[in-house]
C-alpha cells in the first residue's frame, strides 16, 4: 500500500485522472437516473472535476482516496453483476423467485398458511372491523380523559 501511495504522490496528474474517472463511474452507475440536457451535463462534470480536485488534495496529503474509490467501484460492479444475474434468473417461470425457490402465490406461505398481509388485504370485513374497533377505542379513550 505504501508503494502505491508513493507512486500516486509522485505522479499527481495520473492520480487526479484516476480519481476523476472512478468518481464519474461511481456517479453514473449509482446516482444517474436519466440523461440530462447538454448544458446541465457540462455543469455536472465541471462540478465533478472540482470535487475530484478536492479529493486529489486529500490524496496528495497521503489519505488513501484512490484505494477507497477503487474499492467502491468494485462493489458497484459486483452489485451490477448480481442484478443482471438476478434479472436473467427471474426471466423463467412467473412463480419462480430470483433465488430459485418457488414464490408465494396469493399470500400462501411455504407451510400452507396465509401471510398476515394477504389475510388483511383479502378480507375487507376484517379490515373495516379493525378500523371501526380502533375508532371506538379512540372515542372511549377520549371519554375517559
Amino acid at each position: 500500500m505504501q508503494h502505491l501511495q508513493q507512486w500516486l504522490h509522485d505522479h499527481p496528474v495520473v492520480s487526479y485522472f484516476i480519481i476523476f474517472a472512478l468518481s464519474v463511474y461511481v456517479f453514473n452507475s449509482v446516482f444517474r437516473a436519466e440523461r440530462l440536457p447538454l448544458a446541465k451535463e457540462i455543469f455536472l462534470y465541471l462540478f465533478m472535476a472540482a470535487g475530484s480536485w478536492l479529493l486529489w488534495i486529500l490524496q496528495h496529503d497521503r489519505l488513501p482516496i484512490v484505494p477507497i474509490l477503487a474499492g467502491t467501484a468494485v462493489l458497484v460492479l459486483l452489485v451490477q453483476i448480481r442484478r443482471r444475474l438476478a434479472r436473467k434468473g427471474s426471466s423463467g417461470a412467473p412463480n419462480e423467485r430470483a433465488d430459485g425457490r418457488e414464490g408465494a402465490e396469493g399470500g400462501k406461505t411455504a407451510d400452507g398458511g396465509t401471510s398476515p398481509e394477504a389475510g388483511a388485504a383479502g378480507n375487507p370485513e376484517e379490515k373495516s372491523f379493525t378500523e371501526s374497533e380502533s375508532a371506538a377505542d379512540g372515542a372511549a379513550g377520549a371519554e375517559n380523559r
